[in-house]
């Protein structure tokens, strides 16, 4: 294979300025108002993202420390928390203090949707050679319903990192074609991105990284005249080159530049002190529970059947039972149709993106294969296999996420088989089908793949109460109550927004509030959440969780009438009146109690 022509700057601004356009149009009317509106749905994981960013700019320019040690949350205890967002909230530090934290995460979406679609077209122009295909392979992964539909609207921001898998495969593309050992620090380079933005992606790395290397190990066999001199000569030296001077030197360089950074995350996500505890072991031990058992209802390692792969307008999952998070694994009919020429076409490499993409698929399934709804073909014998030898696999609870990785190998078949397909056609007919498949391409994921269409996004509304408790003077906790939305075990989202104004500790952790363990408040949430019709403790219960609620140092809480339950909130209302005293204060849906004795706390 030669070399491709170095693509001239206009085409990578060409690249980009499409890329860009089309992100926009998707996530209208977020352009109109960047401050005032953020990319996702209001219910989903924006808020906690949009806090990251704002712990990170605390810890790094108030307190000039790394963002490991958390008070802010989990008060009075605090604990010891690693930012799955880590990269996006060190991007979006400079663009905050110009621009604010709304408008750069905005900004941060559209230009990691930008990255993503310009290094997996410079990469698809190094395998096809020709500029159509390569846009279309740009656009179908950065635009793929894996990325619009969970990264996007959903707003799981860490998994916007997705342009730094592709950038790891043409380093290493460029490493297996001999053109030096820069190309491993490049690859280290990606890995460490991919590692930081977020940790599940090092696993596809890794993995997409093991299945191109084994093909890379394979392809010499079917290239080699099996004569004995042969064997012993010529193959003996490739195999020498291939491992020595390609994939040995990128191995020592990946593992060199992220073992500290492994160190650090595994040090913040401990059981004891982690208020997130994320251990998992090494290698699955053959006995845990890999999902659901046999007579099994819907677990969230077996959400899709092989059918939702390639099936326009078929299944997309919202899970409404925590927050709205938009799934897909479908990978695109017309997509895959054009796939189908990789198989025949004659490029380097061009037979590895369609089987690694099968494979993918299947491992998205999770441990067991259902074809369709109803006809279950029992365990993965994949799945298990791969559960055995790939470190840390297990701790992928998702599987279904491994579509990532078989949408941007679909992508980069489907480019190949593109190419082949304008090969045969003139210069002007090829222009003009090759525009016809990149749109119908586009078309096919976004409907076919039942993205929200435009992607949702919601309004940055502070009340102005937490406005003036970021003034008041001394050091204090805020209770926002009720502790869970309704229906669920979340933390209302919006709350970790408000903290970035006022700026106070508060109880919540990840998931939930510690207090919900004790009986009272446990109880107080069933109360609000309308699973309790009344709650009547004892004098003694209502003093004792009082002065805990003192001795915290809680000077305030804050009831958000709009979300308990329409049946309860008189009942409500009277309870907290009777206990804590009549509201200091009341905005809108928000009425305000002052817990009486509160102490001051110290300073983190």
């Amino acid at each position: 294979m030669t070399a491709a022509p170095v693509p001239s700057w206009r085409s990578w601004l060409t690249v980009a300025g499409i890329a860009l356009l089309l992100a926009v149009l998707l996530t209208l009317p977020v352009a109109a108002g960047p401050g005032q509106r953020i990319i996702g749905a209001d219910r989903s994981d924006v808020w906690a993202h949009l806090w990251g960013y704002w712990r990170t700019e605390q810890a790094l320019l108030v307190h000039g420390r790394f963002p490991l040690a958390e008070t802010a949350l989990n008060h009075p205890f605090g604990g010891d928390l690693y930012h799955v967002d880590l990269l996006n909230s060190l991007l979006a530090l400079p663009l905050a203090l110009i621009v604010g934290r709304t408008a750069a995460f905005n900004l941060l979406v559209w230009v990691q949707l930008v990255l993503a679609a310009t290094i997996t077209w410079r990469l698809a122009r190094e395998l096809t050679q020709r500029e159509i295909p390569a846009l279309m392979a740009g656009l179908a992964y950065a635009f793929s319903p894996y990325v619009l539909g969970f990264a996007v609207a959903s707003g799981v921001s860490e998994r916007l990192n997705v342009a730094w898998i592709p950038l790891f495969l043409w380093a290493m593309l460029r490493l297996a074609r001999g053109d030096g050992l820069r190309w491993a620090a490049v690859g280290a380079g990606a890995f460490l991105l991919a590692v930081l933005g977020c940790w599940k992606f090092g696993l596809f790395v890794y993995l997409l990284a093991f299945a191109f290397s084994l093909f890379l190990l394979a392809r010499p066999l079917f290239l080699v005249r099996w004569h004995p001199s042969e064997l012993t000569g010529g193959l003996g030296r490739t195999y020498r080159d291939l491992l020595l001077r390609r994939l040995l030197p990128l191995a020592l360089a990946c593992a060199v530049i992220v073992a500290p950074l492994a160190l650090l995350a595994a040090g913040s996500s401990h059981d004891e002190g982690g208020m997130l505890p994320r251990s998992t072991p090494f290698l699955w031990d053959g006995h845990a529970d890999l999902g659901a058992p046999e007579g099994r209802v819907l677990h969230e390692t077996d959400l899709f059947t092989a059918v939702d792969l390639v099936r326009p307008f078929g299944v997309a999952k919202v899970t409404l039972e925590k927050d709205w998070l938009f799934q897909s694994v479908y990978g695109g009919l017309v997509l895959g149709l054009l796939a189908l020429g990789s198989l025949v076409a004659r490029r380097r490499y061009a037979r590895f993106f369609l089987p690694a993409a099968c494979l993918f698929g299947l491992l998205a399934l999770g441990p067991y294969l259902d074809l369709w709804p109803g006809l279950n073909l029992g365990t993965s014998p994949l799945f298990f296999f791969v559960a055995r030898i790939v470190p840390f696999f297990t701790a992928m609870h998702t599987p279904w996420e491994y579509a990532l990785l078989a949408a941007l190998c679909l992508a980069l078949a489907g480019a190949i088989g593109l190419d082949a397909l304008l090969g045969r056609l003139g210069s002007w007919p090829a222009r003009g089908v090759g525009v016809a498949l990149v749109v119908a391409v586009l078309v096919d994921l976004t409907l076919g793949g039942r993205v929200p269409l435009p992607i949702p996004s919601a309004t940055v509304e502070v009340p102005p109460l937490y406005a003036e408790l970021a003034v008041e003077q001394g050091r204090f906790a805020i209770l926002d109550y009720p502790m869970r939305r309704p229906g669920t075990r979340l933390v209302p989202e919006r709350y970790y927004l408000y903290q970035t104004v006022h700026q106070r500790p508060i109880p919540y952790g990840i998931n939930a509030c510690w207090l919900e363990t004790l009986p009272f408040w446990h109880q107080l949430g069933q109360l609000a959440d309308g699973q309790r019709a009344s709650f009547e403790p004892s004098p003694r219960e209502l003093l004792d969780a009082r002065s805990e609620l003192a001795a915290m140092g809680v000077r305030y809480l804050v009831l958000h009438s709009e979300i308990a339950s329409d049946e309860q909130l008189p009942g409500l209302l009277a309870f907290l009146a009777s206990w804590l005293g009549p509201p200091e204060r009341s905005e809108g849906p928000l009425v305000v109690y002052r817990v009486p004795g509160a102490v001051e706390i110290a300073a983190p």
